[in-house]
């Protein structure tokens, strides 16, 4: 998520669902609850300012908006029904076109016939009162109504056919008699006004909020409460986008990208409450289906406008409370990236915080964007369009050169025409990861410091370093390599000293020769006198740990001991030896006893043999017998580890408790052990 994303997550947590339209639904508006929206905004999205050339207040709030097919003029309507017409050059007003007295605010506008026309919608001030129209440019008078041709009530929409001649328009149904349901539904039409006669009829069940032509003039588009409906105008059949219902709950907007294969529509709030959301979504003419939902979209959007390449969809949005202490309203022109939905920046003047986007559009060349906003302080304003012909630039991103861990600098240079731009964002990222960003100085560099991770492994990364452009300078993104080479390892293998069949805990400790870091996860094999004798991983610290039980082997002495990382694609192979030193085990007796005996009698001395600590039973040992400390014979333990000797008691052996005492004197694999029972002598 980009750091514009993050600040308009912002907002959206703070209006959830509060944004109403400007227009059309007023007094749903919640003006407590839109001064909390406001504040948020304001703090969150102030960051992003128009570059305006020039800004002209109005004297009333406006309701609609239109720009010449040359982008030479600009209209807007306004509530109280009166229509100003400006100079794009300068904002100066050229034309005031008045209305009879009996209609309310202007509901939609319109250029025709190459901009020699404007046509106006006005709502009705009683059922038998609206005004739809065109006045001449050249004289500001009107030239033609044809209000009176049009069944249904009032026209909310006005679109202009491709070749300037057909106005398209989309109104609400009227209760009329005797129709068989009560209603009148032709609410889309499309006016000739080069014969001043209404062309077709289209019969279609609600209002006709928002209508376009598409770029080829073959069909329009038509969007209202819970609908999108497509106009094949070559056999004049209605194509209704059955995916659309429950979507577009009450579409301000709808607007064919360049190449028509595209609508995009913007919706608003439901006019029965707060609970549904606004959106901004992209669909395939062709399917019927949502190609894409843009971010960014709690306000409603007022309005839509594709770049003539189809790169970059506005949107103008906002909602207006027509509340007279507070002309709350808050709201912005936001800015999408047409082929992944992203959300490039978001316009907010921070001159006038207080305001709701009616509509904005690109000029014909692109270079400016026009937008008339509501609020407390209405205004006309033209600025520089960000995304429009700039001067070009080039990053110069050298290839860095890496060891896995390793510290490098991605560095990075912007350029103009071999002129280095300063004060000007890079944001760098890795394999898509982003890095992070760094204003260029006045040699236009960045440098970034970067710690080349494990990943996967040697080979080369994707380095990109991406300027967003602004109202000066274009966008432009560069790529390079990182170059990632295997690190270099050791081992470090401590030496060992243990017992005969004693567990020894063998040790190895894997780590990058560079800077050592103390790789993870990596097996480590150990050989005792070149025999394997197991394989460990790696933990956290390096450290690779085998239990190991000495067997009897050669005996006591110095052993040699090796450990082994075989390498992967990120570290190399690394090897280590030391001396793992054997000292005698340790032998365990048991003794039967005590034992008992008569004088000239005989009795088994028993003794069994383990080995420490698991008590294996030792055969093959020697153990010598003694009575009283005196020697009376020598016995070899068997297979398990048992020694008997058979004592005969001399007839002069006193009458009592003696001392039997069973010694092992050791050989070369275990130290010398002695234990003593007690031999009762009967008469």
């Amino acid at each position: 998520m980009t750091e514009l994303q993050r600040l308009l997550q912002g907002v959206m947590d703070a209006a959830g669902s509060a944004a109403m339209i400007c227009r059309a639904f007023p007094r749903l508006l919640r003006p407590l609850l839109l001064a909390l929206v406001v504040a948020v905004a304001s703090s969150a999205l102030a960051q992003s300012r128009p570059d305006t050339v020039w800004k002209v207040a109005l004297a009333a709030q406006p309701t609609a908006y239109a720009v010449s097919p040359d982008g030479t003029l600009l209209a807007c309507g306004y509530e109280n029904s009166l229509v100003t017409v400006h100079r794009t050059e300068d904002g100066a007003m050229v034309h005031t076109l008045t209305a009879p007295s009996a209609v309310k605010e202007v509901l939609a506008l319109a250029f025709a016939g190459g901009g020699q026309y404007l046509m106006v919608s006005r709502r009705m001030n009683t059922a038998s009162n609206r005004f739809v129209g065109y006045y001449r440019m050249s004289d500001g008078q009107v030239e033609e109504t044809f209000h009176t041709q049009i069944p249904a009530g009032e026209a909310w929409s006005l679109a202009t056919s491709p070749d300037g001649r057909y106005i398209a328009w989309g109104a609400t149904p009227v209760k009329v008699n005797p129709t068989p349901n009560g209603w009148d539904y032709r609410t889309i039409g499309i006016y000739d006004t080069t014969n001043k006669v209404m062309d077709r009829y289209f019969e279609r069940n609600g209002s006709a909020e928002s209508i376009t032509y598409s770029n080829s003039g073959a069909l329009l588009a038509v969007g209202n409460y819970g609908a999108l409906t497509l106009c094949r105008l070559a056999d004049n059949t209605l194509i209704p986008i059955p995916n659309a219902s429950g979507y577009e709950q009450h579409t301000k907007a709808v607007l064919f990208s360049p190449d028509d294969t595209l609508l995009a529509t913007g919706a608003g709030l439901y006019a029965s409450g707060l609970s549904s959301r606004p959106y901004v979504r992209l669909w395939s003419v062709a399917e019927g289906t949502v190609v894409r939902t843009l971010a960014g979209t709690t306000l409603a959007a007022n309005s839509l406008a594709f770049m003539t390449d189809g790169t970059v969809l506005m949107a103008g949005g906002g909602s207006y409370s027509t509340n007279a202490a507070s002309n709350s309203a808050t709201g912005g022109v936001l800015f999408w990236r047409v082929s992944d939905g992203e959300l490039l920046r978001v316009w907010e003047d921070p001159s006038d915080v207080n305001h709701c986007v009616l509509d904005a559009k690109f000029s014909p060349d692109q270079s400016m964007i026009s937008y008339v906003t509501r609020g407390a302080e209405p205004a006309l304003v033209l600025a520089r369009n960000p995304y429009g012909p700039t001067a070009p630039t080039s990053i110069d991103l050298p290839t860095v050169n890496g060891r896995i861990g390793e510290n490098v600098t991605i560095a990075a240079n912007l350029w103009n025409s071999g002129r280095p731009v300063a004060d000007r964002a890079l944001t760098v990222s890795i394999d898509g990861v982003a890095l992070g960003s760094a204003t260029t100085d006045a040699a236009g560099h960045i440098a970034l410091p970067y710690t080349v991770p494990e990943g996967a492994g040697a080979g080369t990364r994707e380095i990109a370093a991406e300027f967003a452009g602004d109202a000066t300078y274009s966008a432009t993104r560069a790529t390079a390599g990182l170059i990632v080479a295997q690190a270099a390892c050791g081992l470090f293998l401590p030496d060992r000293t243990a017992r005969i069949e004693t567990e020894c805990l063998l040790k190895a400790y894997l780590y990058r020769r560079h800077d050592h870091g103390r790789p993870a996860g990596r097996t480590i094999t150990f050989a005792v006198d070149g025999a394997a004798v197991g394989s460990a991983d790696t933990d956290a610290g390096g450290q690779a740990v085998l239990p190991y039980i000495l067997p009897e082997g050669s005996g006591p002495g110095a052993r040699t001991l090796t450990s082994a990382w075989a390498g992967d694609t990120a570290y190399g192979s690394a090897g280590a030896s030391s001396t793992l030193t054997v000292t005698p085990g340790t032998i365990y007796l048991w003794l039967l006893e005590p034992r008992s005996v008569t004088r000239g009698g005989a009795v088994y001395l028993r003794a069994y043999a383990r080995s420490l600590p698991y008590y294996n039973w030792k055969a093959g040992l020697a153990i010598g017998y003694a009575v009283d400390g005196t020697d009376v014979g020598m016995a070899k333990t068997n297979a398990d580890g048992r020694a008997d000797w058979y004592y005969v008691a001399p007839l002069n052996s006193t009458v009592g408790d003696h001392t039997f005492t069973c010694t092992f004197y050791g050989n070369a694999l275990y130290g010398p052990t002695e234990r003593s029972g007690t031999l009762t002598v009967t008469p």
